[in-house]
Parts: structure tokens; C-alpha cells; sequence
């Protein structure tokens, strides 16, 4: 293959996604609270290599979670906990910017010698750039920036890390749409300890089964390769999706290890989040005197 063609593909797919105009497609699907795309639940600190949505929107959020590492023949364990605010805003139909800042964060290491840590954890904050939008189909590329603001987890050197990632959305049916991310992880270490620099892989693939516009269930599997060991983890997770129809929407989530070099149990967490902006609800307002009818999901 010439090594120009995947220059000419992302410059061709760039100017098609900037130049022409946005019209209805798969991320119209769900124009209100309920969350699309990846369950995101990584098991990396800060939600490293965490798959994105393609379909970009605006919405605020508040978020907990937990994570149990146990490892018996070593005598060790982890029991963790953070709390964190998220949010994203779409500057345009295809510019979406986000971020998440863990404003409590617990530590706690079950070893010979435990230790805990209390106090904030990382800050995110990241772009995602929709690249193609039709009928069926979403991609859009995204980055974030994972700050080492977790003062009370490291000591001497703080690691930064980024990710970088391809995304997409895909219609199977007005209540099935299945989506994806691959992407690239990178950390390295600041201050007067060794630097440490890690890159890996990462792959997600699942789907959303819409049973009704207010209720969803994902699932997806998760996997990263080559940034502490040739398979860090292969994982799966299922996501219950809550929504009222309108602007509020509630995730409740799982991420299992099924094999790698993680030693995390499992890995729980909650989600609440507010639609933001214009809505097109999916319970429309019944007019006086006239039942409310739910249009299928998609439609």
C-alpha cells in the first residue's frame, strides 16, 4: 500500500466532515438524557483509555464509583473509591469538548503494611471531533489529557498520561445500535523519580439494546495491550441506562477482568447526568385531552 493513501483517506475524510453539512443521522437517535456509546468504566487511573461516544453532546453530570483489587499469592489488596463531576459541551454539531474532575478520591492497600490515602483525584480534559455522521453510521476522533492532580496517591513522581482514539457509532434497528473505539494510551512520569514511559493499545466493541425510550442496556468488551504487559486486561461490561424521557439520565455499571495482567475484581459505579441545551424529548407533552404517546426509540 502506498504510504500516502491513509494521509489522503484522513484528509479526505477531514474535508468531507468540515466542509459539508450536518444532517440527520445515528447520533439523532437519542436526543435527550439518555447516555450512548462505550459503558465508561475503565479500570486504568483517571478512566485512561476509556472508550468515548462518537456522537458528541452537552450535558453535566455527577458520578461514584469503587474498585476491588485482590490478589491473594501476593498478599495484596486495594479497596478504592472516588466521587467525581463530569461535563461536556458541544461548541458544534461536530466539536464536542469534555472533562471530569474526581473531587474525592479514598485509597485504601490491604497488604503487611496497609495504607490509606484521602483527597482529590485526576482531572481530565479532552476533544472529540465528529468526522463522518449518516444515516447509519458515526466516527469521530478524540483525545484527552489526564492530569496528575491525585496528590495523595504518588510521591516523587507524578505520572501524566493522554489517550487518543477512533470512535464509532453504527444502526442496526431503531432499538439496537452497536458502537466501538480504538485507541492509543501513553503515560509518563514527572519529577525527580524515573519517567517510566508506557504506551499501549486499547479496543472496545459492545452494543445498546433500547427496550424503550427510557430504558437501555449495554454491553461491551474491553481490552488493552502493551502498556504494563502484552495483555493488560480483557474485560467486559454491562451498563443498565435509566432515563425520564427528558433531560435527566441514570447509569448503573459493572467492569469484570476476564483475563490479562489486571488484578482488579470488579469495578461498580453510578451515574447521573442532565441533558443541556435545546431537546427533543422522547415522551412528547399530550395535549389537553389526548393521551401521550412513545414514539420507538430512533424514530
Amino acid at each position: 500500500m502506498n504510504r500516502l493513501t491513509p494521509a489522503l483517506l484522513l484528509a479526505g475524510l477531514l474535508s468531507l466532515a468540515f466542509s459539508s453539512p450536518v444532517l440527520a443521522g445515528v447520533c439523532d437517535d437519542v436526543t435527550w438524557g439518555q447516555a450512548t456509546g462505550p459503558v465508561a468504566l475503565g479500570l486504568l487511573e483517571g478512566g485512561l483509555g476509556e472508550g468515548h461516544r462518537a456522537c458528541g453532546r452537552s450535558e453535566a453530570g455527577v458520578g461514584a464509583g469503587g474498585m476491588l483489587v485482590v490478589d491473594l499469592p501476593n498478599f495484596y489488596g486495594r479497596l478504592s473509591a472516588d466521587m467525581r463531576l463530569r461535563g461536556s459541551f458541544a461548541v458544534t454539531d461536530r466539536l464536542e469538548l469534555f472533562g471530569r474532575f474526581e473531587f474525592f478520591r479514598f485509597d485504601y492497600l490491604i497488604t503487611p503494611l496497609s495504607a490509606s490515602a484521602i483527597g482529590i483525584g485526576h482531572t481530565n480534559l479532552g476533544a472529540n471531533v465528529r468526522l463522518l455522521h449518516q444515516d447509519r453510521v458515526a466516527l469521530s476522533l478524540h483525545g484527552q489529557v489526564v492530569l496528575p492532580t491525585a496528590v495523595p496517591l504518588y510521591s516523587g513522581v507524578h505520572p501524566l498520561a493522554m489517550d487518543f482514539g477512533l470512535a464509532g457509532q453504527f444502526r442496526l434497528h431503531s432499538k439496537i445500535a452497536m458502537h466501538a473505539d480504538l485507541g492509543l494510551i501513553h503515560s509518563v512520569g514527572l519529577g525527580a523519580g524515573p519517567a517510566q514511559p508506557r504506551v499501549g493499545g486499547t479496543a472496545t466493541v459492545g452494543a445498546e439494546f433500547r427496550a424503550t425510550s427510557r430504558v437501555a442496556v449495554v454491553t461491551d468488551l474491553h481490552a488493552s495491550f502493551g502498556y504494563t504487559a502484552p495483555v493488560d486486561m480483557v474485560a467486559t461490561a454491562l451498563a443498565l441506562r435509566v432515563s425520564d424521557g427528558k433531560r435527566f439520565g441514570f447509569d448503573f455499571g459493572a467492569t469484570i477482568p476476564l483475563a490479562g495482567r489486571e488484578r482488579a475484581a470488579v469495578r461498580l459505579d453510578f451515574l447521573w447526568t442532565v441533558r443541556l441545551g435545546a431537546i427533543t424529548p422522547a415522551v412528547p407533552t399530550a395535549k389537553p385531552g389526548s393521551p401521550a404517546t412513545e414514539p420507538p426509540a430512533g424514530d
